[in-house]
């Protein structure tokens, strides 16, 4: 077997495990979303089956912890209204980085496209910075102004070591999709040059 089809076998297994957890992270929130208590920041179902137990939880991290248990306190569905947001970024994600191993699949490695794909991939976690500092505010004002909430809720913009991870993974990831962009310009003129 040769390197080109060992790499489109690897490719196309890449892309049914990311279908495979994307479908996952949808049918977790949706069960959450139809079954789950809120106790906290945390939405959780548990299962009771032939002596075994087992459960399905959400939990909010530090960015979101303290709007999730606001909301849970007033009676919202913290999963839907923060769950929806939080999972953006992730089917974005799995969306680029099936679209990449498809060009790996077909034996496209260092093309435009290819770089394309991997700086969206970057952006992504630069929009997720701004989704986490922003969105909850965008919530608190709907609901401060929609006047559905009992009381008012906090309004709170958090900026923390998530979100600093969130910058640092993004640049790093950018500035490989820029190395390799380069490489590309490089084996371009070369092939001029011949």
């Amino acid at each position: 077997m040769n390197k080109i089809s060992k790499v489109s076998k690897v490719s196309q297994f890449i892309k049914v495990l990311l279908l495979f957890i994307a479908g996952m992270q949808l049918c977790v929130y949706l069960i959450l979303f139809l079954f789950g208590t809120t106790t906290g920041s945390v939405s959780e179902v548990s299962f009771n089956y032939l002596g075994m137990s087992s459960s399905i939880h959400v939990s909010f991290d530090s960015s979101w912890q303290g709007l999730a248990q606001a909301l849970a306190e007033q009676h919202f569905n913290p999963v839907f209204i923060l769950g929806i947001a939080d999972s953006i970024p992730y089917l974005l994600m799995y969306f680029f980085l099936y679209k990449l191993f498809s060009l790996y699949q077909q034996g496209l490695v260092f093309t435009e496209v290819n770089v394309k794909y991997i700086k969206n991939i970057a952006l992504v976690f630069f929009a997720w910075i701004a989704m986490n500092v922003f969105y909850p505010v965008l919530v608190v004002f709907i609901l401060r102004l929609s006047g559905i909430a009992e009381d008012p809720l906090p309004l709170i913009i958090n900026l923390g070591s998530t979100e600093l991870r969130y910058f640092v993974i993004g640049a790093i990831i950018y500035v490989m999709a820029w190395i390799m962009s380069e490489a590309i310009a490089l084996q371009q003129e070369q092939e001029l040059v011949i």
